[in-house]
């Protein structure tokens, strides 16, 4: 199963999410491989460089956008899950990618910069569909409010979201310390110490399991 976390608009927290699902179906007992598609930053290669070695290992791949694939298609016969991090903000290269997948995730920050990019990015999500169905595959598509507050902008954010024909996750996922200090240590946040954190993380997991079975 091929999983792209995925948005055309940066500082969503596209990599911190592809880390904590990666932990997840790793302590499921999934053999998980992440790809890293952003040459530059890598920044899932240099959590996993922090990894602690008694924890669940996760497979990291790094491949160019252009040459995504031939590898991830391969990587999807070694792996039970395949999970594409860092993809590109490019119209043209973020359709090619959702071709590539049987289910994207797609991070939003409640504001209504996100929901007007939002719109854009749903053209590729229809085309690669279209694609998808030519070759009798299906795309689940599921769109996650991060940095979640729960104020009134938060609330009217998800109305709004409601509007589009895209399945909304009932998950939320808050805007804690706890990513950000678990990432520095090569964890996920269900292998971290704060509670919330990892019930939230969970809760979404669990989530999105059920919504692609």
């Amino acid at each position: 199963m091929i999983i792209s976390i995925t948005n055309l608009k940066g500082g969503v927290g596209k990599s911190t999410l592809t880390q904590n699902l990666a932990v997840c179906f790793a302590h499921a007992g999934y053999r998980v491989c992440v790809v890293d598609t952003d040459i530059q930053a890598q920044v899932s290669t240099k959590w996993m460089g922090e990894r602690p070695d008694e924890l669940p290992k996760i497979a990291i791949s790094t491949i160019r956008p252009e040459e995504l694939a031939k590898n991830v298609l391969a990587l999807n016969k070694k792996y039970d899950v395949v999970l594409l991090d860092g993809t590109p903000a490019l119209f043209e290269l973020s359709t090619r990618t959702l071709a590539l997948s049987d289910v994207a995730i797609i991070p939003m920050i409640p504001s209504i910069a996100d929901i007007w990019v939002f719109e854009n990015y749903l053209r590729a999500y229809e085309e690669a569909k279209a694609q998808r169905a030519n070759f009798n595959a299906g795309l689940s598509g599921f769109v996650l409010l991060n940095q979640y507050a729960g104020n009134n902008l938060d609330k009217e954010v998800k109305a709004a979201m409601q509007g589009f024909d895209i399945n909304v996750l009932n998950s939320r996922i808050a805007n804690r310390v706890a990513y950000r200090e678990a990432m520095t240590l090569g964890k996920g946040v269900i292998e971290y110490k704060d509670k919330k954190a990892k019930e939230e993380m969970t809760q979404l997991f669990n989530e999105i399991i059920e919504g692609i079975h």
